[in-house]
């Protein structure tokens, strides 16, 4: 994947499909809109070419800087062989004279040392992930207060995982998981396989569930242990059909307790019982 959101979109006939991304339901036909230099991945190369051909402000002033050195540079060395050629006549001494004055004071290694960094600085930024689109930019980062970071794969692995839980009087959190896990046993969405994952790292055994049944767009339905259980995103997939309690922490009225969460309810019977909040799990390096 070269960009996009782990939370799974809809397609529709007609939309467009980044190449690299995964097809979590259904079949799926597509047409290349692109190859070779219009991709996206060229795109980004030529990002990094032009980078490389950018100049920053270092750079500009090293090159002003370099030009009005030569013409001092050369100056001194006229005036070097005016003097010499004075002193003692003009013979092999003063060209020697003006050679060494000319080597010294020619500004060569300014001019080739400034961009010289400056093109390994931004090779190194690309080796590291970090792709530079311009020199200016970069250089007046060091001015920067604050920085916004894309989250999803940026700072976080792409994957969800289950981060709380909140459920009705009566009912502790891995019989509710447990529950979870068996509904959504049969499902191949991401949201459904962390939910398997938690479960699994708490050592449940979620039992068998029968009769799934995948409500596109909107959630699962399966029988677990003779009770028809539901499973749903959206607070009118469930409203309609089970009775929240009103004190209930479960409840689709009540916010996610951490902002940028995402919550799944699931009810058994007409009864509500967890709700589960699944977030995306942030990378282990991301403090560097």
């Amino acid at each position: 994947m070269i960009t996009g959101e782990s939370k799974p979109v809809s397609k529709a006939p007609g939309d467009e499909v980044i190449g690299g991304t995964i097809n979590g339901d259904g079949s799926l036909r597509v047409r290349v809109g692109a190859t070779g230099e219009e991709t996206t991945l060229a795109g980004i190369m030529r990002l990094v070419e032009e980078a490389q051909q950018s100049k920053s402000k270092t750079q500009v002033l090293a090159d002003r800087a370099a030009g009005w050195l030569f013409y001092v540079a050369v100056g001194a060395a006229v005036v070097t062989a005016i003097a010499w050629t004075i002193a003692v006549s003009f013979n092999a001494t003063v060209i020697e004279r003006v050679v060494t004055v000319l080597v010294i004071a020619c500004p060569h290694a300014l001019g080739l040392a400034i961009p010289l960094v400056v093109a390994i600085n931004t090779s190194l930024a690309a080796q590291n992930g970090m792709l530079v689109r311009d020199r200016i930019a970069m250089e007046e980062a060091r001015n920067l207060d604050a920085i916004i970071f894309d989250k999803t794969g940026t700072l976080t692995e792409g994957e969800h995982g289950v981060v709380d839980m909140a459920t009705v009087d009566g009912i502790g959190e891995d019989e509710a998981l447990t529950l979870a896990a068996a509904v959504e046993s049969d499902s191949e969405h991401m949201i459904a396989r962390a939910i398997r994952e938690a479960a699994d790292e708490r050592g449940l055994t979620p039992p068998e569930a029968s009769g799934f049944e995948a409500i596109k767009g909107r959630g699962v339905r399966a029988t677990v242990e003779g009770t028809r259980c539901t499973s749903a995103g959206r607070t009118c997939s469930l409203s309609s059909i089970v009775r929240f309690p009103t004190t209930s922490s479960a409840s689709p009225t009540t916010p996610a307790r951490t902002h940028r969460r995402s919550c799944i309810w699931f009810a058994g019977a007409s009864q509500a019982i967890p709700r589960t909040e699944r977030a995306a799990t942030p990378r282990t390096a991301r403090e560097n």
